[in-house]
This record gives structure tokens, C-alpha cells and sequence, in this order.
């Protein structure tokens, strides 16, 4: 029996993926399916590999400067914050320093105050007692007057003190006189005092 071949002969195809070789003109081999046209790689050209070369420099390049300016704002941040906390710890420290000196001067303000208030009243006492003794209620002369605080932690609003309206300066040291209680004001600036305790 004759086989008839028709005029031309299906072409040759090797399967790139199973390697057998077939009379075929179709795209698959009929023994796995792959297809015979098979894209061939390409390897990349020196052009391509220069430009990814610089690419990954470029990249390379732009994390280690965002590195550097990350670096840089944080140490800036840093930086600031520390002056502020310098900044408000000195004003802090100036504040505490002239709150002190204000309470000193006001101290020292109120101890002038009572001073001054306190020799106002001796003069007025002396100044009283001498009338009584012009009346004849007391005996004099009265020399001076001189008051001392009975009670130093007393509220500065109304300080007492006990006063001597002093007639006789006795040998040792002492004397004697008429003894006075006072009131004195210090904030209102202001005073009473009366004969004996």
C-alpha cells in the first residue's frame, strides 16, 4: 500500500520542552502542549545595565542623604528642645530669684515700717504720759518711752506690745516708769495704746 504525501511536507518541530520532534504545523506539540515558539531571553544590553547601575546608585545615594537629613532634623529638634528647656529653667530660676528679693525688700520694707510705727507711738505715749503728769494723774518726769513686742510671731496685722513710759534710770541699768499696752496696725499703719496691762 502507497502512502500519497501531499506536496509538501509539514515542517519539522522540536518541542523546546519535551525535545520530541514532530511533522506538525501547529503552535503546540501534540505530545505536552508547550508551544513551540518559545520566547528566546533576551539578555540586557550594556545600555540598560548602566542605566540600572545608576538607578541603584541614584537610590542608594537618596536613602543615605534622607538618612543624613533625618539625622540632621532630629539632632535640630534635639537642639531646640534643649534650649527651651535651658531657656525656661533660667527664666525659672530668675523668677524664683526675684520673687526672693521682692519678699526680702518687703520684709526689710515691713521691719522699717514697724520701726517707724513703733517710734511714732513711744513719742505719742511719752507725749501722753506727760500730760497726765501736767494733770496731775502721774508722777514725773517722764523721760521717754520705750515698747518692745510681746509677742514677736504675732499676725502683723495687729502686733502687741508692752511700753514703759520711763521716769527714773535706776544705778544698775534699769528702769522704771509707768507701764503701757499697745496695739500697733502695721498694715493700716495705725495704733492705740493704754495706762497698764
Amino acid at each position: 500500500m502507497e502512502v500519497e504525501l501531499p506536496d509538501e511536507a509539514p515542517p519539522v518541530k522540536v518541542c523546546p520542552n519535551c525535545s520530541v520532534q514532530e511533522h506538525t504545523t501547529g503552535m503546540f506539540c501534540p505530545h505536552c502542549g508547550a508551544s513551540y515558539t518559545r520566547r528566546k531571553r533576551r539578555r540586557p544590553s550594556r545600555r540598560v545595565k548602566y542605566v540600572l547601575v545608576l538607578l541603584a546608585a541614584a537610590l542608594v545615594g537618596g536613602a543615605a542623604i534622607a538618612v543624613i537629613a533625618k539625622r540632621n532634623h532630629d539632632r535640630d529638634v534635639n537642639a531646640r528642645a534643649a534650649t527651651r528647656q535651658r531657656l525656661a529653667a533660667e527664666a525659672a530660676a530668675d523668677t524664683r530669684a526675684s520673687q526672693r528679693k521682692e519678699a526680702a525688700a518687703k520684709r526689710a520694707l515691713d521691719r522699717g515700717v514697724a520701726a517707724i510705727l513703733v517710734h511714732e507711738m513711744e513719742k505719742s505715749i511719752s507725749k501722753d504720759a506727760r500730760r497726765m503728769v501736767a494733770a496731775g494723774a502721774l508722777d514725773g518726769p517722764i523721760l521717754h518711752t520705750e515698747c518692745s513686742t510681746t509677742d514677736p510671731s504675732a499676725n502683723r496685722v495687729a502686733k502687741p506690745y508692752s511700753c514703759l513710759a520711763v521716769t527714773d534710770k535706776n544705778g544698775d541699768g534699769s528702769q522704771s516708769g509707768y507701764r503701757f499696752s499697745a496695739t500697733a496696725n502695721l498694715k493700716a499703719g495705725s495704733y492705740r495704746w493704754q495706762l497698764g496691762d
